[in-house]
């Protein structure tokens, strides 16, 4: 599982982002605050048609509202 899961935490410059967001199959995020108002890393992983699995965090729960990923309990 080590060599199948990547977390990246902190942040990394445009193009390093886009190609870890890139190279997986699906992303996930979590959030622990409601009110969380924006994920970049998020935006990428959309523009490159991944699946998301998210918290339901505010802003997560308006752009996966439209059938685009999963933002629930999990």
């Amino acid at each position: 599982m080590e060599q199948q899961v990547l977390s990246s935490i902190g942040s990394s410059v445009p193009e390093e982002m886009a190609s870890l967001v890139g190279s997986a199959d699906i992303y996930i995020t979590s959030y622990c605050h409601e009110a969380q108002a924006v994920s970049g890393t998020m935006a990428y992983a959309m523009g490159a048609g991944k699946a998301i699995v998210s918290t339901p965090y505010w802003y997560a729960a308006e752009v996966l509202d439209q059938g685009r990923g999963f933002a629930g309990a999990v």
